[in-house]
């Protein structure tokens, strides 16, 4: 709920401010494969990269074209995607709070 609304928005605010220094930035899923957020200044300094695998093919197209590229951490990494996430996202609500 608003924890998680709270703690996303500072992680956007956080991205945005490694934006600052970087061309592109990105939030790699919490298997280190995919992207779950990415800023490119300018917009269209690299293709977009999907599914499986955009994770290494974002770097690759940033270091193709001599971007400043940074990676990044926090409760962007977390998406859902399969029912383990389910799991995973299950397993982080504090007992005693009612998740329905």
């Amino acid at each position: 709920g608003a924890v998680g609304a709270v703690g996303a928005v500072g992680a956007v605010g956080a991205v945005g401010a490694v934006g600052a220094v970087a061309d592109i930035v990105l939030v790699t899923d919490r298997h280190g494969n995919g992207t779950n957020a990415l800023l490119l200044r300018p917009p269209h300094a690299i293709a977009f990269a999907f599914g499986p695998g955009s994770r290494h093919a974002h770097r690759a197209a940033a270091e193709a074209v001599g971007a400043r590229y940074v990676e990044v951490e926090g409760p962007l990494a977390f998406d859902l995607d399969t029912p383990d996430d389910l799991v995973v996202i299950g397993s982080m609500i504090p007992e005693g709070i009612d998740a329905g």
